[in-house]
């Protein structure tokens, strides 16, 4: 292939001239995509052909019915009839040795079988004149010149490239030229040359012939080829490639095509991830029959699932299986899952959804019953509610599995959904990997496979245990069930082909974090508000746990306190309305128990046992709609249902006849005082309220971003504050002529008229929503709350406003999700604004200050520290910190090892596409200089195996192909070789015999030292011989109760069809012998807390499941296992060991 290929496109720089582009690249792109070429030129030289050298060979070779037709003009000297001279570039005489150039002679060879087998059928341009005399001296010469490409596939139409350019060195390469591609004359120009071909023109194959031969013997110099980079490529493919089948690429590819999606740069409508994450995740659901999808926040899971239950339901289709699929999601997800199930095609009408709670509350036989309706269930969220054991979701899901599975004896898979898989210990990833693992479909020879089987998956999690714990089958169990991409490795991810953008924070400084100023009379107003509203005691707000409880805070409490702070910084309309509502919610308490006072004490207690399961729903319900301040909360049925059992004894402990009094009248107290301060509060509020300085900064924030031509997506979490900035942002003449829009609830607007939810978000994105406008004006604005903050890409816009700070960073990593995508044009950032005000910092400060005194040694309601997550050592630390932290957090438990890398499947299928496209044989009969070594002038890399030996010469192991970078001498990851090479592919270096020699040289000396550092890694990581002879101190002991026991235990080899002889020999061995990591762990398993045999476990794991043992330890001869553990003793030498070389190339300096 020429160096510089490309398809030329039709457009503004649709010019080709030689400088920036060349004519060779646009005739080399062409090819690669054409069945038939017509070329018409003045000239042919057989310097222009060597500049294609490849891109013939690959024209010929992809089929036999490829065919080029060669038009040429007149080749004589016309002054001179009789003398044969072969012209230059220019139209008469010129020196030819100025296109001297190299040739290679097998090249040669084929391109004169080319033209002998008519592949390349050469006729000579005469025009009409020469028909009437048939002289040569009335032979006309072709002044057009055209090359005309007819269209073998997709990636081009038919096209001509017409101009100035003949085929020449200096034509394609050298001379200034002019040139263009075009589509719409390709009929024209094609009937031109076909009137010339078979009209003006005779056939001069041998004597071109005879041209060639002349110029080859004159002013061409012998080729020197070397091994091609592409040999390096090629083997890339052939020991790292890796490819999904054809089959199912083809399916998924059939769903993204129907996607109501646009393409993007890359012409997909998956992002890169998502397409390799179906391939994977359906693939390996299959396998295992489970798969966790653990994918950050905002990377488009749903899409992901969607996309397999799709080809799910195929499957199931092809299998005439009626069952059907069931997807467990939260109520308010349910839209988003609607959405992304249609738009891949799926029917409601083979789907069902419901909640966690509905499927908790299940009774036996229902659970049954959901076992032979469902073929595949997804559990979106997956880690609520499915993280513990002893948790009722938990519990019913395994009863499911287990009654499909051995009762019925039915296929279920389970596809689970989490941001967050790992959230206390790895136990969580352990529980949510056990849950609908089919543990026969393991191979057995992951480590974790024995654990699983024995009921001891402990030894996966329990790091404390460190003589148990066994790392390296935890990350089996990983690698296998789950599979996790986090926004950071996307975006960190230079190998990728769709990078995500990069966040920006123009208010944020690096040396002081941003907050909004407030006018002195104002910010001094609003603290001593806040001050005094921290410090009202709100007796409605949990009343048993504040009367009846100890001298603690509940959460409960804690979560409606922050709540009114959170209003407090949203805007002036939501705290005015939060103000009114307390005093609403203070005089109604107030109302109640003056009514209770005249009540008896079992009225009384009744009342409050309804207090109870109303403060809790009130609190659930608000926590549901938008309020996520902790994700411990409602983690678990049982911690719920405990805290309402507490407040229940409270009440029947604390309020009795003797205390009943007392406490109504405190309460009074308390709630009369309150009222009085907030009269007083709401006077003062009623004053400092006037001038909402907040919204006046973020408006002008909003104008500043629409006049640079930027859109903007605001959040708020109250749709009050949504309302209220919506309507101000109407009124201003600058944003309504932007264009805004508006969503919560069932409220949807654009400007001044009522819209859908649909138009909205299509006229705020249209890329990104592949919205038809029409005759509607797109807008710049959209304000909305978090009721859009999942399920949607908008990324045609690139700010993003968040009013207040919501209390988990997870939701502010929702909200810029919505932009935080690969962009589809434009400049890949993006830019976060969020307004935070030092008064609610403040106060916020405060009240978790007065949390923290109140919370020490509490119970189920306030268990450990309340941390602010925008806070650190009692300061606001600012957004980008915080959230940092948060991706740090979120992923402190991620280890890169556990990652999946998307830009490794692209570079496993690239080289894997390469290697297949020229197949097994890449010499095919070629003779390379200095093979397997290629020439470049940017990379040094070697591709080999080491074979090691021991200083007796005594073969130890071949390693797998490893790559090293020759002058670093390091090893060099697969991604990154594949990408340095791919770079230069075509950019071999043309370097004189000698240095190239020089170069090998070199190299064959540095292999040396590249061996000597494998050999000294390798001893180094090497157990000693004493180690590794050394046996478990246990096996004699085991042994003497096996062969003791074996007559006791006849009924079970009879019952498990077990040989007693093939037992007994096994056994006899174990002190003979080492042992491999399977058996090792299989051993480990018989032993007890202390490190004994346990006679428990042995009969567990032996007794009663021999023909496991028989196959653990049965799978080698005696022999064979000491020959391995007599090899494995021997260290590498480095004088007997070395590199067998695959392929290399060398740097030319």
């Amino acid at each position: 292939m020429a160096s510089d290929n490309y398809i030329p496109e039709i457009g503004t720089e649709n010019r080709i001239d030689n400088k920036l582009r060349t004519m060779r690249g646009a005739i080399g792109g062409l090819m690669e995509h054409s069945n038939k070429i017509r070329i018409a030129s003045g000239y042919f030289r057989l310097s222009g052909i060597v500049e294609l050298e490849e891109d013939f060979r690959r024209f010929f070779a992809r089929s036999e019915k490829n065919k080029i037709e060669l038009l040429i003009s007149n080749q004589y000297d016309t002054k001179s009839t009789d003398t044969r001279v072969v012209l230059g570039i220019a139209e008469g005489l010129a020196d030819y040795s100025t296109e001297s150039f190299y040739l290679d002679n097998q090249f040669y060879q084929e391109l004169v079988e080319w033209i002998k087998t008519g592949r390349i059928e050469v006729k000579i341009f005469v025009d009409e004149k020469f028909y009437k005399t048939h002289s040569k001296a009335d032979i006309a010469f072709l002044h057009g010149k055209a090359y005309v490409f007819s269209a073998a596939d997709e990636f081009i139409s038919n096209s001509v490239l017409i101009g100035s350019s003949n085929f020449t060195y200096g034509g394609l390469v050298a001379n200034r030229e002019l040139n263009m591609i075009t589509s719409d004359s390709f009929p024209t120009i094609r009937a031109w040359f076909d009137e010339m071909w078979f009209e003006y023109s005779e056939p001069y194959t041998d004597k071109l012939l005879n041209d060639l031969e002349f110029q080859k013997e004159h002013y061409s110099k012998p080729k020197v080829v070397y091994t091609p980079i592409e040999y390096f490529y090629w083997n890339l493919g052939k020991y790292f490639g890796k490819k999904t089948s054809e089959a199912l690429v083809s399916r998924v590819k059939e769903i993204e095509k129907k996607l109501p999606y646009p393409s993007h740069k890359n012409g997909k409508k998956y992002f890169t991830h998502q397409f390799y994450g179906i391939l994977h995740v359906y693939q390996a659901l299959k396998d295992f029959d489970t798969q966790i999808l653990a994918d950050g926040v905002g990377l488009g899971k749903t899409l992901e699932a969607a996309s397999i239950i799709k080809l799910y339901l195929q499957d199931l289709l092809s299998k005439n299986d009626k069952r059907r699929i069931l997807i467990l999601a939260n109520d308010r997800l349910r839209e988003q899952w609607v959405k992304e199930l249609e738009n891949v095609g799926v029917s409601l009408s083979q789907i069902d959804v419901t909640t966690r709670q509905k499927f908790t509350g299940l009774s036996e036989d229902e659970v049954h019953s959901y076992a032979e309706t469902y073929a595949l269930v997804v559990i979106d969220e997956a880690h609520e509610g499915f993280l513990r054991k002893n948790n009722k979701a938990y519990q019913n899901m395994q009863a499911m599995v287990f009654y499909a599975r051995d009762t019925q004896s039915r296929t279920i898979r389970g596809l689970l959904l989490t941001a967050t898989p790992w959230n206390n210990s790895r136990e969580d990833v352990i529980r949510l990997g056990l849950l609908f693992l089919n543990i026969q479909k393991v191979p057995k020879q992951r480590q974790y496979y024995n654990y699983v089987l024995s009921n001891r998956e402990k030894l996966l999690y329990d790091v404390k245990d460190s003589g148990n714990y066994n790392h390296n089958a935890y990350v089996e169990f990983w690698k296998d069930l789950f599979y996790q991409r986090t926004r950071t490795s996307l975006a960190n991810d230079q190998y990728l082909s769709d990078r995500y953008p990069k966040r920006e924070f123009p208010l944020e400084d690096n040396e002081e974090p941003f907050t909004i100023t407030y006018s002195p009379d104002v910010s001094q107003a609003l603290k001593e508000i806040l001050e005094r509203l921290i410090e009202l005691k709100l007796p409605y707000q949990d009343t048993v746990w504040q009367y009846f409880g100890s001298d603690k805070e509940s959460n409960v409490i804690l979560r409606q306190r922050f709540q009114l702070l959170r209003r407090a910084d949203s805007s002036n309309a939501a705290f005015g309305k939060s103000l009114e509502n307390i005093k609403m919610k203070l005089e109604a308490f107030q109302k109640d128990i003056l009514n209770l006072q005249n009540e008896s004490l079992s009225q009384v207690k009744k009342h409050f046992y309804s207090k109870v399961n109303g403060d809790y729903a009130e609190d659930f319900i608000n926590f549901e709609e938008g309020f996520d301040f902790s994700s411990d909360f409602d983690d678990n049925e049982a911690d719920l249902n405990k805290s309402q059992r507490d407040r229940i004894r409270l009440i029947d402990e604390k309020l009795t006849e003797q205390t009943l009094t007392p406490l109504l009248t405190e309460m009074l107290e308390d709630a009369i005082s309150d009222i009085q301060n907030l009269d007083e509060i709401l006077e003062q509020w009623e004053i400092t309220s006037k001038k909402d300085e907040k919204q006046k900064i973020i408006l002008n924030q909003i104008k500043e971003i629409i006049s640079g031509g930027g859109k903007v997506l605001i959040f708020s979490e109250f749709s009050d504050t949504v309302e209220n900035y919506f309507q101000e942002m109407i009124l201003d003449k600058t944003i309504l002529e932007a264009g805004v829009g508006m969503i919560y609830g069932g409220s949807n607007r654009v400007n001044h008229d009522e819209s859908t939810k649909k138009e909205v978000l299509g006229r705020f994105s249209p890329n990104s929503k592949s919205y038809e406008l029409f005759d509607k004006k797109e807008i710049s604005v959209l304000i909305g709350t978090d009721a859009i903050s999942t399920g949607q890409n908008l990324q045609d816009a690139d700010h993003i406003i968040t009013i207040e700070l919501p209390y988990n960073p997870m939701r502010l990593e929702q909200r810029i999700g919505r932009i935080d995508r690969p962009k589809m044009k434009g400049e890949n950032r993006i830019f976060v604004y969020a307004f935070p005000s030092e008064e609610v910092i403040s106060a916020e400060l405060k009240l978790s200050e007065r949390f923290e005194g109140k919370a020490k040694g509490a119970t189920t309601d306030t268990q450990g520290d309340f941390k602010l997550p925008f806070f650190h050592n009692g300061s606001y630390k600012g957004v980008v910190e915080s959230l940092s932290d948060n991706n740090n957090n979120s992923e402190k438990n991620i280890q890169n090892e556990l990652l999946a890398s998307v830009s490794e499947f692209e570079a496993c299928e690239r080289v894997r596409d390469f290697y297949e496209k020229i197949g097994d044989n890449f010499v095919k009969n070629r003779e390379f200089q200095f093979f397997p070594y290629s020439f470049s002038y940017k990379e040094s890399m070697l591709l080999f195996q080491t074979e090691l030996n021991d200083i007796n010469d005594n073969f130890i192991q071949k390693t797998a192909p490893t790559i090293w970078d020759i002058s670093s001498r390091k090893q060099v990851n697969f991604l990154k070789a594949e990408s340095s090479i791919r770079e230069i592919l075509q950019k071999n270096a043309s370097l004189e015999i000698v240095r190239a020699d020089n170069l090998v040289n070199n190299c064959i000396a540095e292999q040396m030292n590249i061996a000597n550092e494998i050999v000294g890694e390798y001893n180094k990581n090497l157990k000693t011989v004493s180690e590794l002879e050394q046996q478990p101190t246990y096996i004699l002991g085991l042994r003497k109760i096996l062969l003791d026991n074996m007559q006791r235990y006849k009924n079970n080899f009879i019952k498990q069809n077990v040989s007693g002889k093939e037992f007994n020999n096994i056994v006899q061995s174990l002190n003979q012998r080492g042992f491999n990591s399977e058996q090792q762990i299989f051993l480990r398993n018989l032993k007890d807390t202390e490190g004994n045999l346990s006679t428990l476990k042995i009969h567990e794991n032996i007794w009663n499941n021999l023909k496991r043992f028989v196959e653990v330890f049965g799978n080698k001869s005696v022999y064979e296992d000491k020959f391995i553990f007599e090899q494995s003793k021997n260290k590498a030498n480095s004088q007997h060991s070395h590199l067998n070389i695959i392929c290399g190339v060398l740097k030319a300096d």
